[in-house]
């Protein structure tokens, strides 16, 4: 039968008809009592931001999948920090490859990691010296 939807459980039709009715309802059956399904990551996100956790599920991709983004020879120098608001902190062992890396680097990783993770998920990016001891 077309238009047919189901119920919720708990549902009591003959009461809803006498709530119909009474109030004088147009529709015949209950809305349902859930909303658009919302994606994981944006409830994950805002449940650990309730409780004080920032948490990132891009900046999270971004750490685990480095290597296969910009290939061993760069990762090997530099490492992905925290991502906010666009703009992805990335720490680069010695001055020549943080010198380089602000010269030519910064539109092409961009590049990269949103073709690799979706567009839009990095804005720009702030190479900073590692610090001393630090290796990616």
């Amino acid at each position: 039968m077309p238009g047919r939807r189901t119920l919720p459980k708990g549902f009591e039709y003959t009461r809803w008809l006498v709530e119909r009715e009474r109030c004088q309802l147009e529709d015949a059956m209950p809305r349902p009592p859930f909303k658009e399904a919302a994606k994981v990551a944006d409830v994950l996100d805002g449940a650990l931001r309730k409780f004080g956790i920032v948490y990132s599920a891009d900046e999270n991709r971004i750490q685990a999948e480095w290597v296969a983004i910009v290939g061993r020879d760069l990762a090997r120098h530099a490492a992905p920090g925290s991502l906010t608001k666009g703009v992805l902190a990335v720490y680069v062992s010695g001055s020549a490859w943080l010198a380089e890396l602000k010269r030519a680097g910064a539109r092409n990783l961009v590049a990269k990691i949103n073709a690799h993770c979706g567009e839009g998920t990095v804005r720009d990016i702030a190479f900073r010296a590692a610090p001393s001891g630090y290796r990616p």
